[in-house]
């Protein structure tokens, strides 16, 4: 895929989303440590800024080896990081891909996700060429299903126990949109 040849930045009404830096591990340290945002993600909560320096130098790498692209959501007007969208799970055989969010709590509610959402997929099917985008959430945050309504995604299900992590098995609800869908 082409797309890994230059890292794509995107460009919303509010948002410029561009490659995470070094430069950008305190202020993602400072949203990655609140247990609150951690709370329904399949990662844990940051203890150190080592670990969020280790977490963009690993998102760097996953570009590199073209396994995922993770944006840092810096706001135009502050130039302030708020969130981090990404795609991974890449399969070039079906032409599919996932896409995973979050925001620091502070920015929570303010309808920012659906826009950085709704500007990741149409990147994936109009210049990555996907049939299909899938996003996943735990049933426990409805929050992240409403993002995904408002992106245009559809609902298709319940995964049940389907995926276990921080010490539990949890339900995950699953959305997707098709190429063709998108707005």
């Amino acid at each position: 895929m082409t797309v890994f040849d230059v890292f794509p930045v995107l460009e919303t009404e509010n948002f410029l989303l561009r490659q995470t830096k070094q430069e950008d591990a305190p202020l993602l340290y400072r949203m990655a440590r609140d247990p609150e945002v951690s709370r329904y993600t399949f990662w844990e909560t940051h203890r150190s800024l080592r670990e969020s320096q280790d977490v963009i130098e690993m998102f760097r790498r996953d570009f590199q080896e073209r396994k995922a692209i993770t944006w840092a959501a810096q706001h135009k007007k502050t130039a302030e990081i708020r969130g981090f969208i990404g795609v991974i799970n890449i399969d070039e055989v079906s032409r599919s891909l996932e896409i995973g969010f979050w925001l620091g709590r502070e920015f929570w509610g303010r309808g920012y996700m659906p826009e950085l959402l709704q500007a990741v997929i149409k990147f994936c099917i109009r210049e990555m060429g996907v049939e299909r985008v899938q996003a996943k959430h735990v049933i426990e945050n409805p929050a992240s299903g409403r993002v995904m309504q408002k992106a245009g995604m559809t609902c298709e299900g319940t995964l049940r126990r389907a995926s276990y992590c921080k010490e539990r098995f949890w339900d995950t609800a699953v959305y997707s949109i098709l190429a063709g869908e998108e707005s």
